[in-house]
């Protein structure tokens, strides 16, 4: 153990360091069509470049943030991904339109909220594959809001991890990088998983840790998932870009601004998914965030954050 660093760390002090693992064209899409429980294969709204054998996950649609769904890629055509295990849930793509009227009486509900997909009207699902519906001409349906759930790769060419003996005590592997003016720091396209130590202060899978103004320097296109402190911390640090990152199962704040006086960092086109509350950090977690920050003057734009157990964004 190195004091200030901890084990299980990869650690830089007033030094340089990049991880960099093969682009992909797209960490996350969307599904262009609904997929019903049993459904074995997906359309996505993006050509990817994923390839068979891939860890992917399902987002969460449903009234459950544990309806996310983990598959491995069996096969891919263009659009059109194949899974090595049906689906156990649906997973809503469509237009939801919320003007629009319920029809029918209490035992036998027609809906015309959605474009050809399920939905739960009082606590009955009408089925996606055949759904029992009416739809309502366009100007008597008013303005629609397109909903589509989302599609992460997970898998990576070059893997962080921690040990198996993580998944029992919560003490994973991470990454911290210190040194204001002093250290360079820049990751990309790499998968990190069973991250993050349970109780300990500053030891998160990803830690920007005092580092003052940081131009040039990114986390671009990382998959972490498992972890068990957060996702990325950005302490006393500026005008980092943190931009098309998944993040997955983490717990505490996701994506986490420490002291509120941290500014113009760019935080856009990651998606965040199943966030669980923490008791080892501040009292907050127990009401976790994808993204947690304290101060306005960060750009924030386009991200997504899906089935956190307290809030999207705070």
């Amino acid at each position: 153990m190195l004091p200030g660093f901890g084990n299980k760390s990869i650690m830089v002090h007033n030094g340089h360091i990049e991880i960099h693992g093969k682009p992909v064209n797209k960490t996350w899409t969307m599904l262009d069509k609904p997929v019903c429980p049993g459904a074995t294969e997906i359309t996505v709204t993006d050509e990817v470049d994923w390839k068979v054998g891939d860890q992917i996950l399902l987002s969460p649609t449903g009234r459950s943030r544990n309806e996310v769904e983990e598959r491995f890629i069996t096969k891919i055509e263009g659009r059109v991904i194949t899974l090595d295990q049906p689906a156990s849930f649906y997973h809503f793509a469509g237009n939801v339109y919320p003007h629009a009227q319920l029809t029918g009486d209490a035992d036998s509900l027609s809906v015309n909220t959605v474009d050809g997909a399920s939905l739960a009207v009082n606590d009955r699902t009408i089925d996606c594959a055949n759904p029992d519906w009416t739809p309502l001409n366009a100007s008597e349906q008013g303005d629609s809001i397109t909903i589509r759930g989302e599609v992460a790769l997970l898998t990576r060419n070059v893997l962080i991890r921690g040990d198996e003996s993580a998944k029992v005590t919560g003490h994973g592997a991470h990454i911290m990088v210190r040194g204001k003016g002093k250290s360079f720091a820049r990751f990309s396209y790499f998968e990190m998983f069973l991250a993050g130590q349970k109780f300990q202060l500053g030891r998160y899978p990803i830690h920007y840790h005092m580092m003052g103004e940081v131009d040039g320097m990114f986390i671009r296109g990382v998959s972490v998932h498992h972890t068990f402190n957060r996702g990325t911390t950005i302490h006393g640090t500026h005008n980092l870009l943190l931009e098309w990152n998944v993040y997955y199962r983490t717990m505490g704040h996701t994506i986490f601004l420490e002291d509120g006086i941290e500014k113009n960092n760019v935080i856009q086109y990651n998606l965040v998914v199943h966030v669980s509350p923490s008791s080892s950090m501040l009292m907050s977690d127990m009401d976790p965030a994808g993204l947690w920050q304290a101060r306005p003057t960060n750009f924030i734009r386009n991200n997504h954050f899906v089935g956190s157990a307290g809030n999207g964004a705070w």
